[in-house]
């Protein structure tokens, strides 16, 4: 197997490897405010883990641990007890001796050009594929890309409207933009030019999930028709980029659901099947094989004829699998938060009260009280993390465990 960092140097760059950090002595003052919407968005570590909190959810740990930028806890709270992934030795062997990697932004971004539909998918609680799919946008939008939907949206009568409308997303804007890099991804799409929209399931049809695969469905239709020019690209959690037979109470999942009622073949990419685990044993073993090997960039992994490699899927499958490189940790912080221009800024905290405390940071023009931070991250003296910041003015809200809150100006040069 040969990795081929043809990227390499410039990931390190992106990710920013060489950053020195800003620390800034921050001035706080009291603040007290009321959040118009979902006021537990960003918890501290102990309230999420609290098995008496309302809403408390097992299976939603992750999530909102990586809200606040504690990525490498989210990971380890969602795999839990999973199973350890089995060898298929001839497969195995096939990947190791026949295939090879390539970048895969290029390669998709060449391969969409040949099609009018983009589906990729993600793992909820991993922002790194939020940052994958975002560093596609520019690209996709010079191929002719318009729309951009994302399940995670609000979808009700007027909500893309009001998601239009609104100068960064908000809150209310849906659930998994609570994540700030979520939500920057959105942005970034917007300012580049893409049409927003949501399209998840209302329940209309029942609670099955042949029922959520088929309203989805419907409403991207039903978007399409309402505008038909420009390609569309799609931001999917999970299965519902699947192609084929799912059998079972999906049947097929959204992805082919579309392909049979439009005629158009989506160009399918996933990024949940091949990733790392806290404990490398649970990993896929092709994954743990090309991780080894040294993946400096998001990688695809082709043979010497160019055919990708598919997994030997047969009645269900996608187009393309993503490889990431193993996250590294610089300033507490998972390495691709320091990507698109955002540096490392620590603060130095003086609020006369024991943390950790919660760091939201907002523009000065941000609706503290309904905008999705820039960024979030739980620090403490003991365990410091640094804000992932691009530079310029920000409030920056200090929320402690007692929920008390102060504000401070700051300036990222």
């Amino acid at each position: 197997m040969r990795i081929l960092p043809i990227l390499g140097l410039l990931c390190l760059s992106l990710l920013g490897y060489t950053q020195t950090p800003q620390r800034i002595p921050a001035s706080f003052t009291p603040i007290d405010i009321t959040f118009t919407y979902e006021q537990s968005a960003y918890l501290h570590e102990t309230a999420v883990r609290d098995t008496t909190r309302e809403g408390y959810h097992p299976g939603m740990i992750g999530n909102h641990l990586s809200f606040t930028g504690l990525a490498r806890k989210a990971m380890v709270a969602f795999e839990g007890d999973s199973p350890v992934m089995a060898m298929d030795t001839v497969r195995f062997t096939r990947f190791v001796d026949s295939f090879h990697a390539v970048a895969a932004v290029p390669t998709i971004l060449g391969d969409a050009e040949r099609h009018e539909v983009v589906i990729i998918n993600e793992a909820h609680h991993e922002p790194r594929h939020r940052v994958f799919t975002r560093s596609l946008l520019q690209g996709l939008y010079d191929r002719g890309y318009r729309h951009f939907g994302l399940e995670t949206l609000a979808n009700y009568e007027g909500a893309d409207s009001l998601i239009q409308a609104m100068p960064y997303p908000t809150l209310a804007s849906g659930y998994y933009t609570h994540e700030p890099g979520f939500s920057a991804m959105v942005q970034a799409a917007r300012d580049i030019g893409f049409k927003i929209f949501g399209y998840e399931s209302n329940h209309i049809l029942g609670n099955e999930p042949s029922h959520r695969e088929t309203e989805q469905m419907m409403y991207i239709v039903a978007y399409r028709k309402k505008h038909p020019e420009g390609k569309l690209l799609l931001h999917v959690g999970y299965s519902h980029a699947y192609e084929g037979e799912l059998g079972g109470s999906w049947g097929k999942a959204m992805a082919q659901r579309l392909a049979d009622t439009t005629g158009l073949d989506p160009l399918t990419i996933n990024q949940t099947h091949f990733r790392e685990s806290v404990d490398t044993f649970r990993e896929r073993y092709e994954y743990r094989a090309a991780a080894s090997a040294g993946l400096s960039e998001p990688s695809l992994f082709v043979n010497d004829v160019g055919a990708h490699w598919n997994f030997d899927n047969d009645i269900r499958w996608f187009d393309r699998y993503v490889f990431h490189p193993r996250t590294a940790y610089r300033y507490g912080r998972a390495d691709y938060v320091f990507t698109f221009g955002r540096k490392p800024v620590y603060l130095d905290v003086n609020v006369g009260t024991e943390g950790p405390y919660l760091l939201q940071a907002y523009r000065p023009e941000d609706d503290m009280s309904q905008a999705v931070p820039r960024d979030v991250v739980e620090t403490s003296a003991a365990d410091q993390r640094a804000l992932a910041l691009e530079p310029g003015d920000y409030r920056v809200l200090l929320i402690a465990p007692s929920r008390k809150m102060w504000v401070a100006n700051i300036r990222v040069e």
